[in-house]
């Protein structure tokens, strides 16, 4: 149940369970300055801070980011390798669409093996899955792509693998799947 769910950030959480408070005397019967210490002791107690707060990649189909650039490719880049250390080649495919300006702050991407295909090559061994634009990506995902259903479509979340694709300068069309609408195990972290 846990799959592909990373942290993204921390944050105040709503208690788990419930508090209740005791049954007591009718309101215009308590004595006020009690009564009032009672619920604001309720309320600061119905939050827990500084949890770790959760994104489900799978039930997530694009997270779009804005703001400093170099502050969302660290988080874009503290999300990926999380999801690179808890899941195995085979079950995350890393995709990653960037700009020719924007490439040397994803170098490091290179040699995470959930990037490489396994079906295409180069000189230097299994090609990379770090493209230019979303038409590039698109070929080289080929039938793993157009194979899945729309995401949320009746029948879905069969995917064998989740594929996670960055969008970071990378020339997109708006004809592109990967930019035209969700799909089926497939989230998309756009921080163009």
């Amino acid at each position: 149940p846990d799959f592909a769910v990373v942290r993204v950030a921390s944050g105040d959480q709503r208690l788990a369970v419930t508090l209740v408070t005791p049954q007591t005397k009718p309101p215009e019967d308590l004595e006020p300055v009690t009564a009032m210490a009672l619920r604001q002791f309720v309320a600061a107690q119905s939050t827990v801070a500084d949890v770790p707060l959760a994104l489900a990649l799978r039930r997530i189909g694009s997270v779009a980011y804005s703001g400093d650039p170099a502050a969302i490719r660290a988080n874009a880049r503290a999300l990926i390798a999380q999801a690179l250390t808890w899941h195995a080649p085979e079950d995350l495919t890393l995709v990653l669409c960037i700009g020719a300006r924007q490439l040397p702050d994803w170098e490091w991407a290179k040699w995470a093996p959930h990037a490489h295909s396994g079906t295409e090559s180069d000189a230097l061994g299994p090609a990379r899955y770090i493209v230019p634009s979303t038409a590039a990506a698109e070929q080289m995902l080929g039938e793993s792509l157009t194979g899945r259903a729309r995401f949320g479509a009746a029948g879905s979340s069969g995917a064998p693998n989740h594929i996670l694709i960055v969008l970071d300068g990378a020339q997109t069309a708006p004809e592109s799947q990967l930019t035209g609408g969700l799909i089926d195990g497939v989230t998309v972290l756009d921080l163009q």
